[in-house]
């Protein structure tokens, strides 16, 4: 065995035989050939011939003596037992770093994961919306060409009773693909309203009242389901 387990043997043999020789009250722990009638007696002296044996390949193997090295500091300190110790100690910690280093090095990587978890859920979500979007809004460059033509029916939908039959047709076909105008005929705001107006050009007016009021609608504005499809083309009063 090596130093160190030879070191715990011995003081195992020591312990035992100071038990069984402590147990004695006749020798008061001082074990003698008085003490032949202990029923322990045979037992102990095979334990102190244990540990005598112990503390003899101590001395004799290691050149340690056990006596005068009663604690495990002193022991370690003794001979060159200290340096494969020590080695061993070394070894550990080397090994604990290596270990602290890999926690870490796991942490990173941990953490980068959940990053780039949270990119790709990112991704998908404006993916997700934007394919939303391009169905929810499919077919609004149609419907800013049919505008054109309800445009020229606006102009001249009071001339010709066909004319207005014609209008009112396309006005329902734009309702029913969800294209609806902004303001209703009688609900026109009076004010220029920057959320849905566009103001393509502007009057004096004298009247401070009138600032900033709508003048004449050009076009109207239209809504695709709850999208400004185009803002209504107004021109607008001005006080100077």
């Amino acid at each position: 065995m090596d130093k160190k387990e030879l070191w715990e043997k011995t003081i195992e043999a020591e312990q035992e035989y100071n038990r069984l020789n402590n147990h004695c009250n006749k020798c008061n722990g001082n074990f003698n050939d008085d003490c032949r009638d202990c029923p322990d007696f045979d037992k102990r002296v095979n334990a102190r011939t244990l540990f005598e044996s112990y503390k003899d390949e101590l001395k004799n193997k290691y050149n340690i003596d056990y006596d005068k090295c009663q604690e495990l500091s002193e022991f370690l300190k003794t001979d060159d037992i200290c340096s494969d110790w020590q080695e061993s100690i070394n070894k550990r910690n080397i090994l604990k770093e290596d270990l602290d280093k890999k926690d870490e090095e796991i942490k990173d990587l941990k953490n980068k994961y959940l990053y780039l978890q949270a990119d790709v859920e990112n991704i998908k979500k404006q993916y997700n919306n934007k394919i939303s979007n391009i169905t929810k809004y499919e077919g609004e460059n149609i419907f800013i060409d049919l505008l054109e033509i309800f445009d020229e029916l606006e102009f001249s939908k009071d001339d010709d009773i066909d004319i207005l039959n014609c209008y009112n047709k396309i006005t329902k076909l734009l309702n029913k693909y969800g294209v609806y105008l902004i303001y209703e005929e009688d609900k026109r705001p009076i004010y220029f309203n920057q959320e849905y107006d566009e103001a393509i050009s502007s009057v004096k007016t004298d009247d401070k009242n009138l600032d900033n009021s709508i003048n004449k609608v050009y076009k109207k504005g239209f809504k695709f389901k709850d999208k400004i499809l185009r803002f209504e083309k107004v021109i607008v009063n001005k006080y100077e």
